[in-house]
């Protein structure tokens, strides 16, 4: 019972005691902490004081001693200013961009001079009239022979200066050299505007700055944009503008944003405030002319030779083109009866070697190598008699088949041609067979031909040469008429036939090219005679050819048909009473019926 009350007693005292202490904190609080904090305030500015005075000698003093203050102050620094530049990028454009301009010019203008350095020992061993002449300006001007040579190709003039809100894109001021041209710069400025915008969200995405145009060049001038936080200068210039001309317009636009910022910063539509920068503007209206100059004696000789090289060179050329075409016509002549090509060989320039075995009772080699339109004079012909018959005929076709295709070989007792062939050769050599086969009925077995796989593109290629070759063969055929007849006479019935063979594989192939080709007939006669009678002859005579290939079978909306003038013969006495072919091939996709 005693140690019980001696414990309540105990913490009745405990009790007591922590309250005693509560009421004296709070009387302190009501009487002392008036005085403590007036003390501690008063403290505080003396101490504010004394330190300010000796702050900076103590910050010298310790970052002398161990660099400790730039190591504390360098993070907080770096994330202000990172801050700085992501929150309030427009304002701290605005405050460093004037200073940043006079960097840059100082920067450029020290590369400007190291290149120009470099450029000079570069051409410093160019040894031209002209380039010996600026030389020795050069020296005399006490300029860098690079420096000298550029500013001789210096001419131009400012033709017109805009002054362009940045955020809206609106017009602010323009002036121009041709009072009408300011008529049209509302809408060049939306136009720039427009296209800036498009390069800025177009090209920024994977950048971290804003991409921006600076030129743009069309036929007669150049746009060359200044780009300012606020505001954009557009200049138009005629020619190349100098590095000095686009310094100043670049000061140009510095200024006016050192002048006008309050302005443009307040810009909402409303240009009145900035009408005076028209001064300024007014001052890149620049322009340099280059002084008249007497005009120098011109290395005639020199251009005489160079010219004379030329003509020689285009003239061999073209020489060795016409020797090839020429020769590629001879191989293409349609087979002629009695008359069987050994040979044909390109010997040099306008130098075609030929050897031919002729029957008597064939057409003479003139006549035959006529169809081929080659000059004479470029033509030496070896003719070898011979009395062929059939098999002879048969024979010497075959061997000329071989010739042009020596992959091949022929088993005469089979009529078997075997070897190998790309899909191009395998159809010229069908059109070669289809020509014997035509003329001597003998059906060849091609069983035994592999044809190699082609790309599309080769594929592709060679149809489109097999079908010029077949056109150019088409083309060298000519239908013979007798005096004032329209009547085709049985003797060409051969050409007529060969006409429609070789024009269905024309078909053919223009069907796989997805393309169409026509067969154009034109009628033709001599001068003899009243123009308006010749000129209805010769349609009837291209009309008679028609009319004997539809028979044979080609589709009627494959054939055209026309006529020309009589040709004046009185003097030449040539033969014109004929029926001339042409093959016109359309890169329209080939759609019968049309």
């Amino acid at each position: 019972m005693d140690e019980h009350r001696k414990a309540k007693n105990k913490g009745n005292q405990d009790a007591v005691t922590l309250q005693a202490e509560q009421d004296l904190a709070r009387v302190r609080e009501l009487l002392v902490e008036p005085a403590i904090s007036k003390y501690k305030t008063e403290q505080q500015a003396q101490f504010s004081t004394e330190v300010s005075q000796v702050l900076s000698e103590a910050i010298g003093t310790r970052e002398q001693t161990d660099k400790s203050i730039s190591a504390a102050l360098n993070p907080i620094i770096n994330r202000s200013v990172k801050s700085a530049f992501v929150h309030q990028k427009q304002e701290l454009t605005g405050f460093i961009f004037p200073l940043v301009g006079d960097l840059v010019r100082k920067f450029v203008a020290a590369s400007l001079r190291e290149f120009l350095e470099k450029t000079n020992q570069i051409i410093e061993n160019s040894v031209s009239v002209k380039g010996l002449s600026w030389r020795f300006k050069a020296w005399r001007s006490g300029l860098t022979f690079a420096q000298y040579a550029a500013s001789q190709t210096y001419l131009y003039r400012v033709e017109q200066v805009l002054l362009i809100h940045k955020e809206t894109g609106l017009l602010i001021n323009s002036v121009s050299l041709d009072e009408r041209a300011n008529q049209r710069s509302d809408l060049i400025s939306a136009m720039l505007t427009a296209i800036n915008d498009f390069v800025s969200d177009s090209f920024s995405v994977n950048s971290d700055k804003e991409q921006y145009l600076d030129e743009i060049k069309t036929d007669d001038s150049t746009l060359y944009l200044f780009q300012g936080p606020l505001v954009m200068l557009v200049a138009s210039v005629t020619g190349n503008i100098s590095p000095e001309a686009k310094a100043h317009l670049q000061q140009t636009m510095e200024g006016i944003h050192k002048t006008y910022t309050p302005q443009l910063k307040a810009y909402n539509g409303d240009a009145t405030e900035l009408m005076a920068t028209s001064e300024e503007l007014s001052q890149c209206l620049l322009a340099q002319e280059r002084s008249p100059r007497k005009k120098h004696k011109r290395p005639i000789f020199a251009f005489l030779v160079l010219t004379l090289f030329a003509v020689a060179m285009g003239w061999y050329i073209f020489g060795h083109w016409q020797t090839n075409q020429a020769v590629k016509r001879i191989i293409a002549l349609p087979i002629a009866e009695g008359i069987v090509p050994l040979n044909v060989n390109k010997q040099g320039l306008y130098d075609i070697e030929l050897a031919f075995l002729r029957a008597d009772n064939a057409i003479s080699l003139d006549e035959y190598l006529a169809m081929a339109q080659v000059d004479k004079k470029w033509l030496t012909v070896t003719s070898y008699p011979y009395a062929p018959t059939l098999q002879d005929d048969v024979r010497s076709s075959i061997d000329f088949i071989l010739q042009n295709f020596p992959e091949l070989s022929y088993n005469e007792a089979s009529s078997a041609v075997s070897g190998t062939l790309d899909a191009n050769q395998y159809s010229q050599l069908r059109l070669l067979l289809e020509q014997i086969k035509t003329k001597y009925g003998i059906e060849f077995d091609t069983s035994n031909i592999s044809i190699a796989e082609l790309t599309e593109a080769q594929t592709r290629e060679g149809k489109r040469l097999a079908l010029t070759q077949l056109a150019s063969k088409v083309e060298l055929i000519k239908i013979d008429f007798a005096l004032n007849a329209s009547q085709v006479d049985a003797s060409q019935a051969a050409k007529i036939e060969l006409i429609a063979t070789l024009f269905n594989s024309i078909n053919e192939l223009s069907a796989s090219l997805n393309e169409k080709s026509l067969l154009l007939i034109v009628g033709s006669t001599d001068d003899t005679g009243v123009n308006a009678a010749n000129i209805a002859l010769a349609e009837r005579r291209a009309q008679a050819v028609e009319a004997k290939l539809l028979e044979l079978g080609m589709p009627a909306n494959t054939i055209l048909t026309t006529a020309v003038l009589p040709i004046k013969t009185s003097n030449s006495g040539a033969d014109v009473r004929k029926a001339f072919l042409n093959v016109v091939t359309s890169s329209q996709p080939n759609n019968a019926g049309n």
